[in-house]
């Protein structure tokens, strides 16, 4: 018998069956997490859609608004900034230039459908606003890519781009 009153036959098998038990706790909550991850990712049927791209301009901002011709267009200061930001793991970066062609593309790569979903969920609103203004693109243009690329299911998003629709 040790110090306790439990002999050591019982002890061994009490942590035998304390280790399985601990096992099956852990894979239960492991599927109960999953299950949750689940029903948290699974958005409400009652969120804001995004308008069709014929609801939005297709006029660029006036260039007047944009403080230099350099940062305008292909060479958006906006895009490049984001891209700087938000593809650091990826193995080649992309180029301002290569986001002017993704959001243009009417049959995108898978590359190019990467590129925009970045900017879907990466870009800030703001920076939305500051790329447009430096000419990166119309409403109607970043409207008709995130239809064209399944990336119209989220709520704020949906909400901010809405606004600008005639």
């Amino acid at each position: 018998m040790t110090s306790d009153g439990i002999g050591g036959a019982s002890i061994a098998l009490f942590f035998s069956t304390a280790s399985e038990a601990i096992t099956t706790l852990r894979l239960a909550a492991l599927i109960k997490l999953t299950i949750m991850s689940i029903k948290i990712r699974i958005r409400p049927p009652n969120e804001p859609p995004l308008r069709s791209p014929q609801d939005f301009s297709d006029q660029l901002a006036a260039s007047s608004l944009c403080p230099s011709a350099e940062d305008a267009g292909r060479k958006a200061r906006a895009v490049r900034v984001r891209i700087a930001r938000s593809t650091a793991g990826w193995p080649v970066r992309p180029t301002a230039d290569e986001f002017y062609e993704a959001i243009r593309a009417p049959y995108p790569s898978h590359r190019q459908t990467a590129i925009v979903a970045m900017w879907a969920q990466e870009a800030e609103p703001r920076e939305m606003l500051r790329a447009w203004v430096q000419r990166a693109y119309s409403w109607r243009t970043l409207v008709a890519a995130l239809h064209r690329h399944g990336l119209t299911r989220r709520g704020n998003l949906n909400d901010y781009l809405n606004c600008f629709a005639l």
